[in-house]
């Protein structure tokens, strides 16, 4: 797990914000916070991933989405990890003008990152999280999976 602080530019973040705010949401089929028809494509795509190789961040960009979640949004109970098609995932917090939202993951016990405004979080797809309900307001963050490691393997590199 890594974390980023002041991952955008001001302007940028502005600008994913009120993307993510004028986007148009479709449920998955199992009702749960996944969203669909929020990709984010073009040039807004292209300076999102000009600020991921800024953060070191070399993976391909396999999804870039924003998503929000509101009290009306049922999240998943259970700690979940995404498949090993992607190696990377990135969750960035656009807002905190809700309650709840928190994301939460397993690592020797529970861990809680509190939704602030510009902060990214960067893990691999074995991490078990979830995000605990929103209980007032509209929680938005960007998405995106990773189809390469850029970190998260670094420790392991040697010279031999």
């Amino acid at each position: 797990m890594e974390t980023y602080s002041h991952f955008f530019n001001t302007e940028l973040l502005k600008e994913v914000y009120e993307y993510a705010k004028q986007s148009t949401y479709r449920k998955v089929e199992d009702d749960i916070y996944n969203f669909r028809g929020a990709n984010i494509e073009g040039k807004l795509k292209e300076e999102i991933e000009q600020v991921f190789r800024h953060h070191g961040l070399i993976g391909s960009v396999g999804i870039l989405r924003v998503q929000q979640i509101n009290p009306t949004v049922r999240v998943a109970t259970a700690y979940h990890r995404h498949g090993e098609k992607y190696k990377e995932n990135v969750v960035c917090f656009l807002n905190n003008d809700f309650a709840g939202g928190i994301f939460e993951y397993l690592d020797e016990g529970i861990v809680q990152i509190e939704p602030k405004p510009n902060t990214a979080v960067v893990f691999g797809p074995a991490l078990r999280h979830r995000v605990l309900p929103v209980t007032e307001g509209v929680r938005y963050t960007l998405v995106a999976f990773l189809a390469e490691n850029s970190y998260l393997n670094k420790q392991d590199k040697t010279l031999i």
